[in-house]
């Protein structure tokens, strides 16, 4: 039928607050995208991550973290050359 797809993922996170301001999160993922809908490449995918999250006030902090991706049955990263990929990335978040 045109439009469906077929994707299933699952993800698990391990939190601990090491102290009042400052938390830590380990995420495992993983996602079977067959048709290729939500990525571009029809595979199935890993991911590990690891995230830190500081308080500076109760309305203001960062969130750096870093995930490693694998790609398991096709290439699916730069440009579909490679079946893993780092990520490196921070966000600033300010509630108002």
């Amino acid at each position: 039928m045109p439009g469906d797809t077929q994707e299933f993922a699952i993800v698990n996170y391990i939190n601990y607050q090491a102290t009042p301001k400052d938390s830590f999160s380990l995420r495992g993922e993983y996602m079977d995208d067959a048709n290729g809908q939500r990525t571009g490449t029809a595979t199935r995918y890993f991911g590990f991550g690891l995230n830190w999250t500081h308080y500076f006030k109760q309305n203001v902090f960062i969130r750096p973290e870093m995930v490693y991706y694998q790609s398991l049955d096709n290439p699916a990263f730069q440009q579909g050359t490679k079946n893993t990929q780092f990520v490196a990335a921070m966000d600033l978040i300010i509630r108002f």
